[in-house]
C-alpha cells in the first residue's frame, strides 16, 4: 500500500535545509521540486534490515522497516538530482556525480574542443552534498536562509553568520 506524504511533511522537508537541495544547493521554487527518499523507497525494507553501512548511513540507523516516510528518511531535492540519483545509495550516488568529469572527456567532442580554447577550467575535487554542508549548522539549532553556490547563510541564537562552502569543507572535515 502506497502511503502518501502530508503537506504538513512536505513542508517540514522543504524547510529543512531553507528551500535548498539537499544535494547540490540549488535554490528550490515551490512546484517545481521532488521530495527524495534517501534509502530508495524500492530498497528500503532491504536495506534497513541488512544494516550495511554503505547502504545505510549512520544518521539513519535509528530507522525501522516502517520509517519509509520518516522525516529523516526524505531531503528537499531539485528534479535534476531526484533523477540522477534515483534509487542510488547516498555513497553510490557521490561515485556516480565524481565520475562524470572523466565520463565527459571521454565521450563528449564538445567538452573536449572547449577545454582545450581555455572555455572550461576543471575544478576535480571530492563530492560533498549541500546537506552534508549544513548538519553541522542545523545541528546546533541553527537555520539555513540563504545559499548562493558559494556562501552559506544561517541563523543561531537569533544572530546572522555565513560561511564560504570551501570554509565549511574544510572546517567540518570534508
Amino acid at each position: 500500500m502506497k502511503k502518501t506524504i502530508s503537506k504538513k511533511l512536505r513542508k517540514q522537508v522543504y524547510d529543512k535545509y531553507g528551500g535548498y537541495c539537499a544535494y547540490c544547493g540549488t535554490e528550490l521554487k515551490q512546484r517545481q521540486w521532488q521530495i527524495d527518499h534517501i534509502i530508495a523507497k524500492n530498497r528500503f525494507m532491504a536495506d534497513v534490515k541488512s544494516a550495511v553501512p554503505e547502504l545505510v548511513p549512520e544518521f539513519l540507523s535509528h530507522l525501522t522497516e516502517l520509517d519509509v516516510n520518516h522525516i529523516d528518511n526524505l531531503n528537499p531535492s531539485c528534479r535534476r538530482c531526484n533523477n540522477f540519483k534515483h534509487s542510488f545509495d547516498l555513497e553510490g550516488f557521490r561515485r556516480e556525480i565524481g565520475y562524470q568529469l572523466e565520463r565527459v572527456n571521454k565521450y563528449s567532442v564538445n567538452y573536449r574542443t572547449a577545454k582545450r580554447f581555455g572555455q572550461v577550467v576543471e575544478t576535480p575535487r571530492q563530492v560533498v552534498f549541500f546537506f552534508e554542508l549544513c548538519a553541522p549548522i542545523i545541528n546546533k539549532g541553527g537555520k539555513i536562509f540563504s545559499y548562493n553556490g558559494k556562501i552559506i547563510s544561517f541563523i543561531i541564537d537569533g544572530k546572522e553568520h555565513w560561511i564560504h562552502r570551501e570554509e565549511a569543507e574544510k572546517r567540518f572535515n570534508f
